[in-house]
């Protein structure tokens, strides 16, 4: 579940790279590792994954992507991967969600830039209802990619070298969910995460004249952790929901082994904690006449509190996002035509991005989608597809920016395994 595609950018990619540079080893390796749930829709392998804990993965269902990700309140019994495990109440067959992604992200400062195409598995849920108000759920997914090649020019008494730094890999999440109605009107839900996976490193430096010889470290980390989500969804009224989200921080282990040469230099191990931020999230949908249904959320993390061994990581700001999706499902019933079974979807969202720039200055990210939900076979099963276009900083303001375009297609299988009493 790793990018096998390496990014190169510029000298001038900002003052956080350079910084980056200066930290003791274990620390960088360690804020290159982001175990937490992901709240952004649209992303991949990118140059920011560098600027501080690695790019998160993004949740899988292109059926809340088409929507701006607006996920929270959405109880869908014709999908299983709402990230808030209240949704699972809703699920009424055994479901099987599987999803595939295709990212194309350009980076641009003042000196050039660069582009990196990225297309993966995403991840897969299978939902199952136990009857009495009690549903499950079990997945495996990606949480964080690494994929990018960062290199600049300096000098030392005199001699001039290019450092640079290459990384690839990620941690994926095995997750297991259950979900319990309390009444007619309240869903409550909660996930366990076991986070595991694996960050390959090289770092180098080539001096361009005689004077000095360069170096080679080989670093990887193996990464895991223990995480919970709880969530609950309320129906105050038959045509609106609330929902909610809640992750307490959690702490992630880090083992990282170090070749100081990769011929023949004997490994290094270092051990260290990374302190994991809280988040928290809220949403609402209506059911509007005539098939439509609107949704909003606003979601946070606390970056910013984000510990690597007892210290406070750098160039790191909690990371706020405000989205938007809206529906138009033309016929319900199984009878009616294809097009009238196909939902169409669009949605909108804003926020803060989870790092800073070189001088501290916030980034902003803003995103655009557009999806459609086709009926696949019988009436339960449907096939979801959506397009996510937007752009992270700006060159005025940060000196960088970053526009990505993302399109995202997810099947989801329906068999009577259970019936729900």
């Amino acid at each position: 579940m790793t990018p096998n595609r390496l990014r190169k950018i510029t000298p001038s990619a900002g003052a956080p790279l350079r910084a980056a540079f200066g930290l003791p080893l274990p620390v960088w390796a360690a804020l290159l590792i982001q175990a937490a749930g992901p709240f952004i829709p649209a992303c991949g392998a990118s140059v920011l994954s560098s600027g501080g804990v690695g790019y998160p993965a993004g949740p899988a269902g292109a059926r809340y992507a088409g929507m701006g990700g607006v996920s929270i309140s959405l109880a869908d019994p014709s999908s299983a991967g709402s990230r808030n495990p209240a949704a699972l109440a809703e699920i009424r067959l055994t479901r099987l969600d599987i999803e595939y992604v295709s990212d194309d992200i350009a980076f641009r400062d003042a000196s050039g830039s660069s582009r990196s195409p990225y297309s993966n598995f995403n991840g897969f849920t299978l939902a199952l209802p136990f009857g009495r108000g009690l549903s499950s759920a079990f997945g495996l997914s990606p949480c964080t990619r690494a994929d990018y090649r960062l290199s600049y020019p300096d000098s030392l008494a005199g001699e001039t070298f290019h450092k640079s730094v290459e990384a690839s890999g990620g941690l994926n999440s095995a997750d297991a969910a259950f979900a319990f109605r309390i009444r007619h009107w309240a869903d409550f839900g909660l996930k366990a995460h076991y986070f595991f996976g694996k960050l390959d490193e090289t770092w180098r430096v080539v001096f361009n004249g005689t004077g000095f010889t360069g170096t080679t470290d080989l670093l990887s980390s193996r990464m895991r952790g223990f995480g919970l989500t709880a969530g609950c969804v309320v129906h105050p009224l038959p045509v609106l929901s609330v929902g909610a989200t809640v992750r307490p921080g959690f702490d992630v282990d880090t083992e990282m082994e170090r070749y100081a040469d990769p011929l023949s230099g004997t490994p290094v191990l270092h051990t260290g904690r990374i302190r994991m931020p809280a988040a928290w999230g809220v949403g609402l949908h209506g059911v509007l006449p005539k098939g439509f249904l609107a949704a909003a959320e606003y979601s946070t993390e606390e970056w910013s509190r984000m510990k690597v061994n007892g210290r406070s990581a750098p160039h790191l700001a909690d990371a706020e996002r405000l989205a938007f999706g809206l529906e138009w499902l033309p016929g319900l019933l199984p009878t009616d035509g294809f097009f009238k079974r196909t939902a169409y979807r669009a949605g909108f969202s804003i926020g803060r991005f989870y790092m800073t720039d070189g001088r501290g200055g916030s980034v902003r990210e803003i995103a655009g989608t557009l999806g459609a939900g086709l009926p696949l076979g019988n009436a339960a099963s449907r096939m979801d597809a959506a397009v996510a276009f937007g752009r992270r900083g700006s060159l005025s303001d940060n000196g960088f920016e970053e526009s990505f375009i993302r399109l995202s297609v997810s099947a989801s299988l329906a068999e009577k395994w259970f019936t729900r009493k």
